[in-house]
């Protein structure tokens, strides 16, 4: 209902406002330009006049005017509709013109750029050229881009070989911009995906690629797979089917996960279900994390390697925290499970390391819970390094421990490097703390001499 007010309040106020714009009668003089009274969209309390100045179209065609909106969900009141069709037939005009100063005149929000998007799509289909100049004129930037890119699209879809030739011909700001050229090729994917793809090698940018190759996993997978795994050069193979992974990811997740296990193991780099479950935890949707974790479970052990499990631990840390830990129990191999909390633990410690503290205890001793240590130290210091000295004091003597030790010494170096000399002493390990007091006194020694020379002294260190 919001919206359909809103339609309405823009058939009344841009008629008001533009007046003759719409069909001005003939003169021999310019086009007038209506004066911008602020926002055509906001809410009023005006009395609306009983004779509007509308463009008369007959016959009211709703049906039409729905199918160019692109959104047959949206009922529009006759107003809106009638005003919605004058500007369809002024951009089936020789002069744009009219129609750019018609925006021009007006403000708003995104439903004016959805009447802009469907009156510019529609003059791209007489003369796309035209169209493309005049969306230039738009005294709106962000509009004008907005505009450029559907009468390219729009254009592309029946010639996108013409597209590529007329963009050779603008002004390199224009004519090499990245996100045309895409929108170009992912709208020429439709009817040639192949030549999209060497179009898009031609010129040299992986970002056109996987443009094209997400326009054509969504309009059909199964094509797309089996040109890609046809691909003769094995690193471009395996990159593009990593792509093609994360686009069914959200397409179709189930097929997704049985095409990505049945794949060969890449020449290089990642194998194509590590990305789908990869994707799925990052997805912002409800279900999708629980999908992505539950689907460990059909890994093959040799693919739950370090990588693979830290970056899962750090997106699903991202997503939940809690919800992150409780994650563990799906991998059954010890290994990957500790490897997976450490990840978990060392990505909350970011931003709470108060929190990552707190879930260490469901890391066994070793190189992980170290490692997890270490994250937590460097991350606390730099927040409360008191509450962090204190948790640190009260931990049990171990090699982890000393591990955080170290790390904590040596965050504290540029803060209090005496505190860090006392910390580094307080190493458990021989040969670690000889290493760690010897390398806070060198840093100290840079800003202080004397006061580094003295504790030395002091402490009977052998310097």
């Amino acid at each position: 209902m919001r919206k359909k007010v809103k339609w309405i309040l823009l058939g009344v106020l841009l008629g008001t406002v533009s007046g003759k714009l719409l069909f001005p009668a003939p003169t021999t003089g310019g086009v007038p330009r209506a004066p911008v009274s602020g926002s055509l969209l906001e809410n009023t309390t005006r009395v609306v006049p009983a004779a509007l100045a509308l463009p008369e179209v007959a016959p009211l065609n709703y049906a039409a005017a729905l199918e160019a909106m692109g959104r047959p969900e949206a009922p529009l009141g006759a107003d809106a509709a009638e005003l919605y069709l004058g500007f369809l037939r002024m951009a089936e005009t020789e002069d744009l013109s009219r129609l750019v100063a018609c925006f021009n005149a007006a403000s708003g929000d995104h439903e004016l750029k959805e009447l802009a998007a469907s009156v510019f799509r529609q003059a791209a289909r007489r003369d796309p050229k035209g169209a493309f100049f005049a969306a230039q004129d738009l005294k709106d930037e962000r509009l004008g881009k907005s505009m450029m890119a559907e009468v390219l699209e729009t254009w592309a879809a029946t010639d996108a070989e013409a597209v590529l030739a007329f963009m050779e011909t603008l002004p390199a700001a224009l004519g090499q911009d990245r996100n045309l050229l895409a929108t170009v090729l992912r709208s020429m994917a439709a009817k040639d995906p192949v030549g999209a793809l060497l179009k898009g090698e031609q010129l040299g940018d992986r970002m056109f690629e996987h443009s094209v190759i997400d326009a054509w996993v969504a309009r059909d997978h199964s094509a797309a797979m089996d040109w890609l795994l046809a691909v003769e050069d094995p690193g471009r193979r395996d990159r593009l089917v990593q792509v093609a992974m994360g686009s069914m990811a959200v397409q179709d997740p189930e097929e997704a996960l049985a095409i990505s296990l049945s794949l060969p193991s890449p020449h290089s780099g990642r194998h194509p279900a590590q990305v789908l479950i990869e994707q799925w935890v990052t997805l912002p949707f409800p279900d999708s994390i629980d999908r992505a974790m539950g689907a460990l479970t059909e890994l093959p052990e040799d693919l739950l390697d370090e990588r693979f499990v830290r970056s899962l631990a750090m997106s699903a840390a991202l997503r939940d925290p809690d919800r992150a830990i409780g994650y563990a129990e799906e991998f059954e191999a010890e290994e990957a499970r500790t490897r997976y909390l450490e990840g978990v633990i060392s990505q909350v410690a970011y931003k709470d390391p108060v929190k990552a503290s707190s879930l260490t205890s469901h890391l066994p001793d070793g190189g992980s819970l170290a490692d997890a240590y270490s994250a937590i130290m460097r991350s606390w210091t730099k927040t409360d390094e008191f509450a962090a000295a204190q948790w640190l004091a009260e931990l049990a003597p171990s090699a982890s421990k000393d591990r955080a030790i170290q790390t904590f010494s040596d965050e504290l170096v540029p803060i209090d490097p005496e505190r860090a000399a006392q910390w580094a002493s307080s190493i458990h390990d021989p040969d670690r703390r000889a290493g760690q007091i010897d390398r806070v006194v060198s840093q100290w020694k840079k800003v202080d001499a004397s006061s580094a020379a003295a504790w030395v002294e002091s402490e009977g260190v052998i310097d």
